[in-house]
């Protein structure tokens, strides 16, 4: 079986960790995978040496990594690529927006291959939006649709109208164990792991630290991450005389993030807003913290649903609440703790999700 992956762009953590996840999955199967993206940014995910990556020539690449100009130009990319390469796999397996739109025009109808979309939100759209409606219009071409949040197939197979629809939660290795971070930081974090993105809403954490501090004056708040907003973020920090208790640590490896979030005291979780399933509330209950995440995204309906977390409104008044809340009385969240180990354990492992993504496939290519 061959597997073509098709995302719009690879950035550090993100849509992006999934498709590897499936490929590497396939890989282990002796079939072959591979990875098909319009731009490669910065400080990119790192993909495996097994696993073959189409992608613009370097010079292009270069051109697009302005945000505006990779808007213009990423589905005539995807489509070029995918005229190139999409006739040698088996089973295309997109992203939405330009991605999907390209590998049904091209994988679907023109080479009629079998082509799978990979839906990252919950919330699904059922608007008036341009977007949306030509999402479902060429919906009606896939062979199925993979969501992150089980639960969503039926709304799924209802608003699309496609039939073969499963519900993958995106795997973690569960095998990870902490490593040593050289960092003048080293106790009270407060973490977050994100994009330094408007779209993130980071300054939430940020405008939440003055009531914090009140009670807790040695807390340090910690982004890990890298992106564009430094700069609107950095004139939140001085006008709320925060410069010594906020710290920008950058990009970190995959494999250095289990550190610092076994370092930490609490990890925050701001963002929700187009917000697909992150993994980040689950890498902290797996190394045994707590997370307090805002209401909106596809994570937080699974951590209220399942119990294992605190979930808050995205307003500062709210959100420092629930910061408050555990930091005076953690020993009270304990078995919140446990019980979201126990529930990662059992449903985010690499080996289940394998599995059962291997069995979607075959089921799509009626193979035995």
């Amino acid at each position: 079986m061959n597997v073509l992956f098709v995302l719009p762009t690879i950035s550090y953590r993100g849509a992006e960790r999934y498709a590897l996840n499936c490929a590497l999955g396939l890989i282990k199967k002796k079939h072959f995978a591979a990875i098909l993206t319009g731009r490669v940014e910065k400080d990119n995910l790192e993909i495996n040496k097994s696993i073959k990556l189409y992608h613009p020539p370097e010079i292009i690449n270069k051109l697009i990594q302005n945000n505006f100009v990779y808007f213009v130009l990423t589905f005539p990319i995807i489509f070029c690529l995918l005229i190139a390469r999409a006739s040698k796999f088996d089973i295309t397996e997109t992203d939405s927006g330009f991605s999907l739109w390209a590998s049904v025009l091209i994988a679907r109808l023109f080479y009629r291959k079998k082509v799978i979309w990979v839906v990252h939100f919950s919330d699904i759209d059922e608007s008036k939006s341009i977007s949306f409606r030509v999402n479902k219009f060429f919906a009606r071409f896939v062979d199925g649709i993979k969501t992150v949040v089980p639960g969503d197939e039926a709304k799924l197979r209802k608003v699309y109208g496609v039939n073969h629809v499963v519900g993958l939660y995106p795997p973690l290795d569960l095998s990870r164990t902490a490593v040593s971070v050289k960092s003048k930081i080293d106790r009270g974090i407060l973490l977050v792991i994100s994009a330094i993105h408007p779209r993130k809403n980071l300054e939430l954490a940020v405008r939440c630290m003055p009531s914090v501090l009140k009670e807790f004056p040695g807390l340090k708040l910690v982004f890990l991450g890298s992106g564009g907003d430094f700069g609107r973020l950095n004139k939140i920090i001085q006008e709320n005389n925060l410069a010594k208790n906020v710290f920008f640590q950058g990009a970190v490896s995959y494999e250095r993030i289990s550190d610092y979030l076994s370092r930490s005291l609490l990890v925050i979780v701001p963002y929700f807003q187009g917000e697909g399933f992150t993994v980040v509330p689950f890498e902290a209950l797996w190394v045994g913290k707590m997370c307090v995440i805002a209401e909106g995204s596809a994570a937080s309906e699974v951590i209220k649903r399942q119990k294992i977390g605190i979930v808050a409104k995205a307003t500062i008044e709210d959100f420092s609440r629930a910061i408050l809340g555990y930091l005076r009385a953690p020993s009270k969240f304990e078995m919140l703790k446990k019980r979201g180990k126990k529930w990662v354990k059992a449903n985010m492992s690499t080996r289940k999700f394998w599995k059962q993504n291997l069995k979607f496939y075959r089921e799509i290519t009626w193979e035995d």
